[in-house]
C-alpha cells in the first residue's frame, strides 16, 4: 500500500507562537489570496453549525529545534503564545529551501495544535500568558475585547500572588495542562483568603474564548489536537459559551463528547458527513480530504480506510468538475487517472497513484455498506451514486409527488378577460397560461423575448386577486407594487394596486411581515432583480428564502416565517438551479408553507448549473409526455429577430446567418482567409484595421497566456470600433469569453477604455486591484457583509422636525459618476446581507454619512474601525453606492466588499457568470477549445437583445456549433418518469375509490326513494358520475387494465345494480348514437339480452354468473351507423339485429383448449341462438362418423386466427399505433356496403355448414 500512496517521511517541526496581529489595510489589499478555500458550501439545513473562516494573520513563530524566528502570514484559528503547533513542511530541507524559508513562503501544513508542555519556570510563564489573555477576553485570534469588571482591578495582584506560589511548587507539576488541579490546590491551602482569587480566575476563564479553548484542550484533549485542522470554520460554533443557554450548552457538550470518542476510536469517520450525521445529528461535519491527510492520526489508518477516503474524494471532485451525480463502474480507473494527475495536487507535492482493482473494489463496497455511495444496476451498467445527490433527487421526487397528489386547485382566472389581450394572440402563451391555472406543476421553457415572465406574472397576479377575494390570509398588499421603470399602464401584469384602506386619502394598513401567497424567486441576485422589475412584485434569491427558513426554524426569528403563506412559487432561470438547492426550496415551502403549485421558468437548452445535476433539462424531458411543459418559440421583441432565428439554428447544430445590418456580425482575425469562407458568410465577415495606438501594459494572471493576436483584435474593437458595433455604453453592452485568462486581459482593456484607469497599481512586486467610481464589478464569492439600508421611521422624522434639528445621514459625496445623486435625508442603519457569487454592480458613488450601528463588533472591526460602536449609536461611515443595473441600489462598506466577496472588474465575463442576465449588445469571443460546444455559443448568443458580435475564426465557430456537449450522468429524468407513472396509478385508484363511494351512495338513494321516476333519475345520476373520466384521451395498458378491473368491481352480484343498468338502457335513446366504438361481449344464454348503457360510452354486458376479466371478451364491433344500415338492408329489428350479430361472433378471448373440452357436448357456437343445445347425456357418434374430420384442430386454428385479428383490432382501437397508419386504417375504412356483403357471405357459409352438420347428426342417430 505504500506504493499506492507513496508515503515518504516528510519533515515535521514544532513552532511556538510569540505574537500575532491582523493584516492592515495595505496588506489586506496586497493579499490576492487565490488559494483561499471558497465558502460556497453554505449549509441551509437547520441542523448545521454556523461557519466562519478564520482571518489571515501575521504570526511571529519560533522554530523550537533551531530557535529561528520568522513572521508568517497564515490562516490558523488560534495563535496565542501559550499554544504550540506541529507543522509539516511540503518539501525536504535544503540550503535553498530551509525550514524558515518554507514557513515564510507558506509551504507547510498544520498537523496538530497543543498546549505549551513546558514545566517549571517555563510552565509558570505559559500559565501567566494564558491568564493575561483570559483577563483581556481575547476573541479567539488575538483580538481583545472589553475587560471584565467587578474584580478585574485586582486581577494583576491576584495573578502575581498565584505565579509566586507556582514558583515554589515541584517543577514537574507546574504545567498549563494541570492548571485546574493547581488552582484547586492553591485554594485548599488558604480557602478563605484565596477563594475569591480562584473564583475570579474561573469566572474569567468560563466567559472568555481563551478559557473555552483551554477547557476544550483539557476535557477533550484528543479532539483538540485535530480540531483546528479538521474544522477551522466550525470550531467556534462547536465550543461551549455561557451565553448559549442551558439547553444549547447541553447539546454542545454532548457533541464534544461524541467528537472526542470518534477521534479516539474511528477518526476516519470525520471524512464522511453522512456518518458524522448519524453520530452527532449535525449536518455538514465533514472534514476535507486534504485536512484529514494533514492530521496526526492519518498514518494510523488502515489501507481500506485510506483508499475509501481517496475514492470518496475522487467522486466529489469528479462530480463537481463534470456535473455528474453518479459515476459508472467501468469508468473509475479513467477517473482515477485524471484525479491523480491534477495540476493543483501536483503543485502541493502530493504523489498519489491509482489503487489496484482489488483495493478499488473493496473501497467502493465499503462506501456502499456505510451508505456513502448508492449502487444501482441499470441494464448492464453498474452505477455508483453519491448519496447526497441521490437523496437530493429522491427529495425532489417526494416533494413533487406530494404536490401532484394533493387536491386539485384550479386558479380562478378568466383568460378571456381583456387584460390578457397581450397573450391571447399567441397560442403557446395561452397554453402555458391554461397549464398554470389547472396543473399543479408547470414548466415553461423559451428563449428571451418569448414572453415567459409576462404570461406567468399576468396569470399569478390575477390569481392573487382571486385568492384574496376568497378570504386567504397573510397576503401582503404591497406585493403587487410596481418597481421603477415598469409601465403600469402597459398591461395588467404591471399594474399597481392601491394599498390604502379607503382609497387615496385613507389610513394605510400596517405592514404585514408575510410575503403573500405568490412567491417569485431566482438563483442569483441579478436574475431576482430582473424578474422583480418585470413582474412588478417583490422577488428573492433562493438562498434568501432558505436562509430565512433556517433562522426561523432555529428560533432566531420570533415572528411567523416570512414565506409561510406561500401557495404558488415561480422560479425563474431554472437552468442555473442546482438539484440540492431546489430540493431544499421545495422541502421548506411544503413544511413551512401551504405550497400547492410550482411554476418553473427558463430555457432548457442553455448551459446547466455549475453544480452537479442537469435540473431543468431533466425535468423538461420527464414532464413533457405528461403535458406539464410548454415550449414558447415565438419572438415578441420588435428587435433582435435575427438573434432569435440564429439561436434556433445553433440549437439544431446549424450555422447561423450573419448580417451586420440586422445586428449579427462576425469579426475574424487578420490571418483568416475570407475567400475560403462560404459565400453567404464571406460578405459579412469583417477584419479590423490594426490599432492606431499600442495596447496598455498587461498584468498577466495565472494559467496559460492568451493569444496576443486575438488580444490586439479586442483592443482595436474597443478603441476604434465602439460606435460601429454599439459598444459605447458599457451598461448596455457586455463582452463574454469562453476562457478566463482572456477575461483577465479584456477587463484591463475595458477598465482603461471606459473608465480611464488601470486595474492594477503597485511597484511591480506588490500589485493590488483598484476600484473607482464608474467601475463595473462582480462578486466572485458568497459572503455576508454589512450593508447600509434606509429606515423610514416616521416617529424619528416627526421628532426631528419638532425639535428643528432634523438629522441628515449624508455628510458629503466623495465621488460620483454624474448619473446618480445620493439623497441627503437618508436614515441609514447597518444590516448584514448575503451577497452572492455572480451579483453584478456599477459603482455609482462613494459617500460618507451617519449610520446607525448594529453593534456587531466582529464585522465593524473587520471593516477597519478601531472599535465597534454600541447598537443604536450613529457613527460616520464611508460606503460604496452600488447599482445592480436593474433599479436596485445597495450601500456597502468598501473594505468588506473587497475582502469578503472578492469583487473583480466585470467588463468581460465568462459565460456562466453572465448567464441569467441580458444586454443590448453582446460580444462573444471564441476560443477554439475542444470543450466549447453549441450550448456555449447558444447561451452567449441568447444574452443579446439587439446586437451580437462574434469574434474569432469561422472554423472555430463551426467546430463549436457542430460539437455536442458532454452528457451529464444524472438520474432525475428516470426518477421523475417513474414518479409520474406512480402518481397516475394512485390517481386512478383514488378515482376508483370515489366512484365506488358514489355508487354506494346511489344504492342508498335508490332504496330509500319510493317514487319510481325519481329513482330512475337517481340511477341516471349515479351512472353519470361513475363513468370513467377522459376516455377520449390516449390510454395506456395500465389504464386499460384499470378500466377492466373497475368495471368488474362495479358489476356487483346483487340484482339491484343489474336492474339499474337495465333501466338505464331502457331510458337511453339510440337516435343520438355517434360513431364511437364500444366494448361488448357475447352472451351464451339467448334469453339474456344486451344492455347498451349509453351510445357514447363503453358498454359492458351483464352475465347471469359474473365472470373474471379474463373470461370477458372485449371485441371491437362495427359502428352504430353501420349496424343500422345492415338492419335496414335485411328488414330486421335493430335491437334484435344487434343481439344476433353479437351472438354470431366467436368469443376470441376463450382459449383453444376450452373449445377442445366442450366440443364433445356443444355444437359449434356459430349456431343460431334459437337452436337447442345437445345435452351431455346425448348418445355419442360412432367412430366413423367424424373419422376424417378433426374438429379440435379446426377449432384451434380458427380460434387462434380469430384471436390474433381481434386482439390486434382491439389494441389499435384503444391505443392507436406508433407504426405506419396505412395498414391500420384498413381496419376502419370498410364502407357500409362492403360490410353488408361480408355479413351476407358469412351468413350463407354459416347456413351451409349448419345443413351439413344436421345431416351428419341425423345419420348418427339412425345408426344408434
Amino acid at each position: 500500500m505504500s506504493q499506492i500512496f507513496n508515503l515518504e517521511p516528510k519533515v515535521q517541526i514544532v513552532v511556538a507562537f510569540l505574537s500575532s496581529r491582523k493584516l492592515d489595510a495595505t496588506e489586506m489589499a496586497d493579499d490576492d489570496d487565490e488559494d483561499e478555500e471558497d465558502d460556497d458550501d453554505f449549509d441551509f439545513s437547520p441542523t448545521s453549525l454556523k461557519t466562519k473562516l478564520p482571518s489571515k494573520r501575521i504570526v511571529e513563530m519560533k522554530i523550537l529545534n533551531t530557535g529561528a524566528k520568522v513572521h508568517v502570514k497564515c490562516r490558523l484559528p488560534w495563535t496565542w503564545s501559550w499554544l504550540q503547533a506541529t507543522l509539516e513542511l511540503r518539501f525536504p530541507v535544503t540550503p535553498r529551501s530551509s525550514e524558515a524559508q518554507q514557513l515564510i513562503d507558506g509551504k507547510f501544513k498544520a498537523v496538530q495544535c497543543h498546549l505549551d508542555p513546558s514545566m517549571g519556570h517555563n510552565g509558570v510563564y505559559a500559565i501567566s500568558l494564558f491568564l493575561k489573555d483570559v483577563k483581556g477576553n481575547d476573541l479567539g485570534d488575538g483580538d481583545t475585547g472589553s475587560n471584565d469588571g467587578g474584580g478585574a482591578t485586582y486581577f494583576t495582584e491576584y495573578k502575581t500572588q498565584f505565579c509566586n506560589w507556582l514558583e515554589r511548587q515541584p517543577p514537574q507539576t507546574v504545567r498549563l495542562a494541570l492548571l485546574e488541579e493547581l488552582l484547586t490546590k492553591y485554594e485548599e491551602e488558604q480557602q478563605e483568603a484565596r477563594a475569591l482569587q480562584t473564583g475570579l480566575f474561573r469566572q474569567l476563564m468560563s466567559r472568555s474564548v481563551p478559557g473555552q479553548v483551554f477547557y476544550l484542550a483539557t476535557n477533550q484533549p484528543t479532539f483538540f489536537r485535530a480540531a483546528p485542522i479538521l474544522f477551522p470554520k466550525k470550531i467556534m460554533s462547536i465550543m461551549v459559551f455561557p451565553e448559549d443557554g442551558e439547553q444549547e450548552i447541553r447539546k454542545k457538550q454532548h457533541l464534544l463528547d461524541i467528537l472526542e470518542e470518534v477521534t479516539k476510536e474511528e477518526p476516519w469517520k470525520f471524512g464522511f458527513s453522512d456518518l458524522m450525521y448519524k453520530e452527532t445529528k449535525y449536518s455538514g461535519l465533514e472534514a476535507p480530504y486534504f485536512a484529514i491527510k494533514n492530521a496526526w492520526f492519518y498514518s494510523s489508518f488502515s489501507d481500506l480506510h485510506k483508499t475509501s477516503l481517496q475514492t470518496y474524494d475522487l467522486f466529489k471532485q469528479t462530480c463537481k468538475s463534470r456535473g455528474h451525480t453518479f459515476l459508472l463502474q467501468h469508468d473509475l480507473p479513467t477517473h482515477f487517472h485524471y484525479y491523480t494527475r491534477d495540476p493543483k495536487r501536483a503543485k502541493d507535492g502530493e504523489e498519489t497513484s491509482v489503487p489496484n482493482s482489488g483495493m478499488m473494489y473493496s473501497a467502493t463496497e465499503f462506501l456502499i455498506e456505510n451508505e456513502i455511495l448508492k449502487r444501482e444496476m441499470k441494464g448492464a451498467e453498474e452505477r455508483f451514486h453519491l448519496m447526497r445527490y441521490w437523496k437530493a433527487e429522491e427529495s425532489i421526487c417526494s416533494s413533487l409527488e406530494s404536490i401532484l397528489l394533493s387536491p386539485t386547485w384550479e386558479l380562478d382566472v378568466d383568460l378571456t378577460d381583456p387584460r390578457f389581450e397581450r397573450i391571447q394572440a399567441d397560442g403557446a402563451q395561452m397554453a402555458a397560461a391554461n397549464c398554470i391555472i389547472s396543473k399543479a406543476v408547470t414548466l415553461v421553457s423559451g428563449r428571451g423575448g418569448t414572453g415567459k415572465t409576462e404570461v406567468v406574472s399576468a396569470v399569478l397576479k390575477a390569481a392573487e386577486e382571486g385568492i384574496k377575494k376568497e378570504g386567504a390570509q397573510d397576503i401582503k398588499d404591497d406585493s403587487l407594487i410596481s418597481e421603477d421603470g415598469v409601465n403600469s399602464e402597459d398591461s395588467f401584469m404591471t399594474r399597481d394596486r392601491d394599498t390604502s384602506v379607503n382609497g387615496g386619502g385613507g389610513i394605510e394598513e400596517p405592514p404585514d411581515p408575510s410575503n403573500g401567497p405568490i412567491l417569485y424567486c431566482a438563483p442569483t441576485g441579478k436574475a431576482a432583480s430582473v424578474i422583480k422589475k418585470r413582474v412588478g412584485s417583490k422577488a428573492f434569491t433562493i438562498h434568501q428564502i432558505l436562509a430565512s427558513y433556517k433562522l426561523w426554524r432555529t428560533g432566531e426569528q420570533l415572528n411567523p416565517w416570512k414565506f409561510g403563506a406561500t401557495r404558488v412559487v415561480a422560479v425563474d432561470e431554472c437552468s442555473m438551479v442546482s438539484i440540492e438547492i431546489f430540493q431544499f426550496l421545495l422541502k421548506y415551502l411544503i413544511e413551512g408553507a401551504r405550497l400547492s403549485k410550482i411554476v418553473l421558468l427558463g430555457d432548457h437548452l442553455q448551459l446547466p448549473s455549475v453544480d452537479p445535476g442537469n435540473f431543468m433539462e431533466d425535468l423538461f424531458i420527464a414532464l413533457k409526455p405528461r403535458g406539464l411543459t410548454v415550449n414558447l418559440q415565438t419572438n415578441h421583441r420588435s428587435e433582435g429577430s435575427i438573434i432569435f432565428s440564429n439561436a434556433s439554428k445553433i440549437s439544431n447544430q446549424q450555422m447561423p446567418i450573419f448580417d451586420s445590418s440586422q445586428g449579427f456580425s462576425l469579426i475574424v482575425p487578420d490571418n483568416e482567409k475570407i475567400h475560403n469562407l462560404p459565400p453567404q458568410v464571406r460578405t459579412h465577415a469583417k477584419k479590423l484595421a490594426p490599432p492606431s495606438a499600442q495596447p496598455i501594459q498587461i498584468v498577466k494572471g495565472k494559467g496559460k497566456e492568451p493569444d496576443m493576436d486575438r488580444m490586439l483584435l479586442y483592443w482595436a474593437l474597443l478603441r476604434q470600433y465602439k460606435e460601429q458595433y454599439t459598444l459605447v455604453d458599457d451598461e448596455k453592452s457586455q463582452i463574454i469569453s469562453f476562457l478566463n485568462n482572456e477575461c483577465t486581459v479584456l477587463n484591463q482593456f475595458g477598465c482603461f477604455v471606459y473608465n480611464k484607469h488601470l486595474v492594477w497599481e503597485g511597484d511591480g512586486r506588490k500589485m493590488r486591484k483598484q476600484f473607482h467610481v464608474g467601475d463595473k464589478i462582480i462578486c466572485t464569492k458568497n459572503s455576508d457583509i454589512p450593508i447600509y439600508v434606509d429606515e423610514k421611521e416616521e416617529k424619528d422624522e416627526k421628532a426631528g422636525e419638532e425639535n428643528g434639528n432634523k438629522t441628515k445621514a449624508l455628510e458629503y459625496t466623495v465621488a460620483t459618476d454624474g448619473k446618480y445623486e445620493e439623497p441627503p435625508n437618508l436614515n441609514l442603519k447597518s444590516k448584514n446581507e448575503r451577497l452572492m457569487n455572480g451579483n453584478l454592480y456599477k459603482i455609482r458613488a462613494v459617500c460618507r454619512g451617519d449610520v446607525t450601528s448594529s453593534g456587531n463588533a466582529e464585522d465593524e472591526a473587520e471593516a477597519g474601525d478601531v472599535g465597534a460602536a454600541s447598537e443604536g449609536v450613529k457613527v460616520s461611515r464611508e460606503y460604496y453606492v452600488l447599482d445592480d443595473l436593474s433599479g436596485d441600489i445597495i450601500r456597502a462598506n468598501p473594505d468588506m466588499l473587497v475582502k469578503k466577496t472578492k469583487i473583480t472588474h466585470a467588463w468581460a465575463l465568462s459565460i456562466h457568470k453572465f448567464q441569467g442576465s441580458e444586454a443590448d449588445t453582446i460580444v462573444y469571443g471564441l476560443s477554439g477549445s475542444n470543450y466549447e460546444s453549441w450550448k456555449h455559443v447558444y447561451t452567449a448568443v441568447t444574452r443579446g437583445k439587439k446586437n451580437v458580435v462574434i469574434v474569432g475564426s469561422y472554423q472555430d465557430l463551426e467546430k463549436a456549433v457542430k460539437r455536442k456537449p458532454i452528457r451529464r450522468q444524472t438520474a432525475l429524468t428516470e426518477k421523475v418518469r417513474k414518479l409520474m407513472g406512480t402518481v397516475a396509478k394512485k390517481k386512478e385508484e383514488m378515482k376508483a375509490a370515489e366512484a365506488e363511494k358514489v355508487i354506494l351512495e346511489g344504492e342508498k338513494c335508490s332504496t330509500s326513494t319510493v317514487n319510481q321516476p325519481k329513482k330512475d333519475i337517481c340511477k341516471k345520476k349515479v351512472l353519470k358520475k361513475s363513468k370513467p373520466a377522459n376516455l377520449e384521451s390516449s390510454l395506456t395498458p395500465t389504464k386499460l387494465s384499470q378500466i377492466f378491473s373497475d368495471s368488474m368491481r362495479d358489476w356487483d352480484t346483487e340484482d339491484t345494480l343489474f336492474e339499474e343498468v337495465k333501466a338505464g338502457r331502457e331510458t337511453d335513446d339510440l337516435s343520438g348514437d355517434s360513431d364511437n366504438d364500444v366494448f361488448s361481449d357475447t352472451c351464451p344464454d339467448p334469453n339474456i339480452t344486451e344492455d347498451l348503457i349509453s351510445p357514447s360510452k363503453r358498454k359492458a354486458t351483464t352475465y347471469p354468473t359474473f365472470l373474471s376479466p379474463k373470461q370477458i371478451k372485449p371485441i371491437r364491433t362495427s359502428s352504430t351507423h353501420a349496424s343500422r344500415n345492415l338492419s335496414q338492408a335485411w328488414n330486421l329489428d335493430e335491437s334484435a339485429f344487434q343481439g344476433d350479430l353479437l351472438r354470431t361472433k366467436r368469443p376470441a378471448c376463450d382459449s383453444p383448449a376450452s373449445y377442445q373440452s366442450t366440443c364433445k357436448f356443444n355444437s359449434p357456437l356459430t349456431y343460431g341462438g334459437n337452436r337447442a343445445q345437445p345435452q351431455p347425456g346425448t348418445p355419442q357418434w360412432g367412430e366413423d362418423s367424424f373419422s376424417e374430420l378433426n374438429c379440435s384442430q379446426m377449432e384451434t386454428e380458427a380460434i387462434a386466427s380469430s384471436q390474433q385479428v381481434e386482439a390486434r383490432k382491439n389494441m389499435v382501437d384503444v391505443f392507436g399505433s406508433d407504426e405506419s397508419d396505412d395498414a391500420l386504417d384498413n381496419l376502419d375504412e370498410d364502407s357500409d356496403d362492403e360490410l353488408v356483403q361480408a355479413v351476407k357471405l358469412s351468413q350463407l357459409v354459416t347456413n351451409r355448414e349448419e345443413m351439413e352438420l344436421n345431416e351428419v347428426l341425423a345419420l348418427s342417430q339412425r345408426i344408434y
